[in-house]
């Protein structure tokens, strides 16, 4: 009797297992998330190149399959001024939405087209050269959210808490890095 149980539990197991497997292996990753990696990739790689920075996370909200938001965060050796922050945030945006909007076929996939600064959110936590986080009167971190730059400052009594945050709307900021340019 306890081996017909046994051999009995032994093929139940069996066939389920397989029933889950087969169901495992015929996931297929739907395309606008293969597109999504392909632009968080490519970005990522374009940026990590251009800027020394390293990326550390990427983020993505695709409700339903439309996409609603992209996201990279770096890390830089820093500190930096406010206008190579600035520059190099603003770069970093118009980059990422010059990929995004450039790439046709993730197009029927977007919320919104073409996809604008309020769409993508880009952050740059800054090390000093041996690797510590940089407190003030220097900004620790810097980000692009919703069309907004904030400057991100920490002191080295309380680092996981932000001292003050300054901000500045992404179109301001496009200007001054244009008028500086023209300089």
């Amino acid at each position: 009797m306890n081996k017909t149980y046994f051999l009995f539990f032994f093929i139940l197991m069996f066939t389920l297992s397989s029933c889950i497997l087969s169901v495992l292996d015929s996931y297929e990753e739907p395309e606008q998330a293969v597109f999504v990696s392909d632009i968080l990739n490519k970005t990522s790689k374009k940026l990590q190149k251009k800027y020394s920075m390293r990326t550390i996370g990427t983020g993505i909200g695709m409700p339903d399959g439309v996409v609603t938001m992209l996201a990279l965060s770096f890390e830089k050796t820093g500190p930096l001024s406010r206008e190579e922050g600035r520059r190099i945030i603003v770069d970093c945006v118009q980059e990422m939405l010059q990929i995004i909007n450039t790439h046709e076929r993730i197009r029927p996939h977007l919320k919104n087209y073409p996809f604008t600064p309020s769409d993508i959110e880009i952050a740059i936590f800054l090390k000093d050269p041996l690797g510590y986080n940089i407190f003030y009167p220097h900004f620790g971190a810097l980000s692009s959210t919703n069309a907004q730059i904030d400057y991100m400052f920490t002191a080295s009594e309380n680092p996981k808490r932000y001292l003050k945050i300054e901000e500045e709307k992404f179109e301001e900021a496009l200007k001054m890095v244009q008028n500086e340019s023209k300089k």
